[in-house]
């Protein structure tokens, strides 16, 4: 049973779960060598897991079928969530990973991230009210790009005009990182653009 702390000074407690449904699926959903391919996801009531036929099935609490993805004929060995729940990453056994994007169902990116089995995946979010004060991400743009120089009054284009210190960045910045049986762990921000590689073994 999971334990939370009770009032001061009388030390946790035990905290029971209680099941809210049970349901066979259609087909079996497949394990891994670290566990069964299930994951929930963050934002939303659905559920993503890998079929026994290695097709990636997308279902709400309901146990309503909302998508199944059947593109990748690689062996699916590992499930990530987007933070905002709107995309979903699998890792494949021939070292690709593919995005999938949940509210159209289709599958938006397929990357040749490794050259070896996809054994672990991860999608991070870093942002929001922790990198205000954060130097991370420092935005050095205007140190190399000069601002764009506005229009003249009443040129037709004038309203269109803009200057690169009033674009905002995203405000939440996302890292897919992804290893594999070799030992190599990669970086993918917003998962699909290589920012580093790193060889743990």
């Amino acid at each position: 049973l999971p334990r939370e702390e009770g009032a001061e000074g009388s030390g946790p407690r035990a905290m029971a779960f209680r099941k809210v449904d049970d349901k066979t699926l259609g087909n079996e959903p497949r394990s891994s060598p670290g566990g069964r391919l299930v994951e929930w996801c963050p934002t939303m009531d659905l559920l993503a897991f890998v079929t026994g036929d290695n097709h990636i099935a997308i279902h709400r609490l309901t146990w309503a079928k909302l998508h199944t993805f059947t593109e990748n004929t690689s062996q699916v060995t590992a499930l990530a969530w987007s933070p905002d729940g709107r995309s979903l990453a699998s890792g494949h056994e021939d070292g690709k990973i593919t995005i999938y994007d949940i509210e159209v169902g289709e599958q938006t990116a397929c990357l040749s991230a490794h050259s070896a089995a996809v054994t672990a995946l991860s999608w991070v979010a870093w942002g929001g009210a922790a990198a205000e004060t954060a130097e991370l991400m420092e935005d050095r743009a205007c140190q190399f790009i000069p601002p764009l120089i506005p229009l003249p009054e009443g040129s037709s284009g004038a309203r269109t005009s803009v200057r690169l210190a009033d674009a905002k960045r995203p405000s939440v910045f996302t890292v897919l990182f992804s290893g594999d049986a070799k030992g190599v762990v990669a970086m993918r921000g917003l998962g699909t653009f290589c920012i580093g590689l790193i060889q743990t073994c």
